[in-house]
């Protein structure tokens, strides 16, 4: 808990404006995950009641992006990392100052510390007056400094998912069956998760998803393959398995001409997204 303190006449402001926003017709709002939200609104406040110092100390560019921040807070669980990084576009990995890494409550005190203000003696006085845990969990989970690689666990599942659907195709019975349910399954999700990310992008105010480039890896167009075979009932029906297999080809065709088009995007300093992490 920090104790804070405030010049002169600035105390009684800060509490007339709580009071203010507490009123039924200002106590909502849109809420924006890193631009407006509970953390921000209160480092804009307080920026107030300091007389601007707060987004003074604040101007320096960040060490980590939004996105690099988020991945810290996300990275215990791999699964909600990656769907919060694949739904996210490339808005959030832009530079930003330490006055937007206050959208996470925990940068807010650090920055405090470093504000100063003269009082009506003439003295210095820091603003954080003290500063101390009242209670510290046995269990708590440690935040890492920096994330961690986000490459290896989904590299590793797509390409073993891979491998057994590819095998998969030749078993027959009851095995067959089950890998075509497995199948059908990733299809599902894939275009689910397409359709979600589709319509996040444009026809919601989540800024953060606009401008999506993972649209090129996953998107309603992926439905079309749920209409397709899995097994090769009949080996001889060369021309049949020809289409087949095209269909079953073609959304990952589009994921490969995606991923060109970021790794070019990236090699000639195009604006891009960390795709998929």
């Amino acid at each position: 808990i920090q104790t804070l303190r405030f010049p002169p006449g600035n105390k009684l402001r800060l509490v007339r404006e709580l009071d203010r926003r507490v009123l039924p017709e200002n106590r909502e709002y849109l809420y924006e995950y890193y631009r407006d939200n509970c953390a921000t609104r209160i480092r804009d406040l307080l920026d107030e009641a300091c007389d601007g110092e707060l987004r003074k100390v604040s101007s320096r560019d960040a060490a980590m992006t939004l996105r690099l921040q988020t991945r810290r807070f996300t990275g215990h669980n791999k699964l909600v990392e990656w769907l919060l990084m694949f739904l996210m576009s490339g808005n959030i990995d832009q530079k930003i100052s330490g006055w937007e890494a206050m959208f996470l409550p925990a940068e807010i005190p650090g920055y405090l510390e470093e504000i100063s203000f003269f009082d009506s003696r003439g003295a210095e006085q820091p603003v954080v007056a003290s500063d101390r845990i009242v209670y510290r969990p046995e269990d708590e989970r440690s935040i890492p400094a920096v994330p961690g690689n986000p490459l290896p666990a989904p590299l590793i599942a797509g390409v073993l998912t891979a491998a057994i659907l590819i095998a998969g195709r030749q078993l027959q019975g009851k095995p067959g069956l089950v890998m075509e349910i497995f199948f059908r399954l990733i299809l599902v999700s894939g275009a689910l998760l397409g359709s979600v990310l589709f319509f996040l992008s444009f026809f919601t105010d989540h800024a953060v998803t606009h401008g999506n480039w993972n649209l090129l890896l996953l998107n309603p167009l992926h439905w079309i393959s749920l209409f397709v075979p899995y097994r090769i009932e009949n080996p001889d029906q060369t021309d049949q398995i020809r289409i087949r297999d095209f269909f079953l080809f073609l959304p990952w065709l589009i994921c490969i001409d995606a991923s060109l088009i970021m790794s070019f995007s990236r090699l000639f300093g195009l604006p891009s997204q960390d795709v998929g992490q």
